[in-house]
């Protein structure tokens, strides 16, 4: 099953389990494997923090016309396109969780944003769509 299966993430190739750095045969760098459980986190568990209070930076990487179709109270928003040349706003040290409509969008940047010292950042699995139909019912679905 690909969850457990670590890749780099740099290329996302396969790669053997590993605590440490280990080189990727294909892109030739060096990386921590990762696993989809390990750059991945439910609807669920960040309602969990929120409830808990914890520290944490919620960011919307989706485009502006979905933002004003849709929203999740708290989020800071900063468009996928945007986000690589933004990054020095972000603190390094900080959970970062991210999220997009299903998913795809804040993989991505979890992976980029790890590439780039972002050690905590997570992608909330399902997006927007799972929170409106997990979490807040009231969050508009498009």
């Amino acid at each position: 099953m690909r969850e457990e299966a670590p890749f780099c993430r740099y290329c996302q190739d396969p790669l053997p389990s590993s605590a440490s750095p280990v080189k990727c045969q294909t892109c030739k760098r060096t990386s921590v494997p990762l696993t989809e459980k390990g750059i991945s986190i439910t609807p669920k568990e960040v309602k969990a923090k929120q409830d808990r209070k914890e520290d944490f930076l919620f960011i919307d990487v989706r485009w502006p016309q979905e933002r004003e179709a849709a929203s999740i109270k708290g989020t800071l928003f900063i468009p996928l396109r945007e986000l690589e040349a933004r990054l020095e706003e972000l603190p390094k040290g900080k959970e970062i969780i991210i999220h997009c409509h299903t998913g795809g969008r804040s993989r991505f940047a979890a992976i980029m944003m790890r590439c780039n010292g972002f050690a905590k950042s997570k992608s909330m699995a399902g997006g927007i769509r799972e929170w409106s139909r997990e979490i807040n019912p009231s969050v508009p679905q498009y």
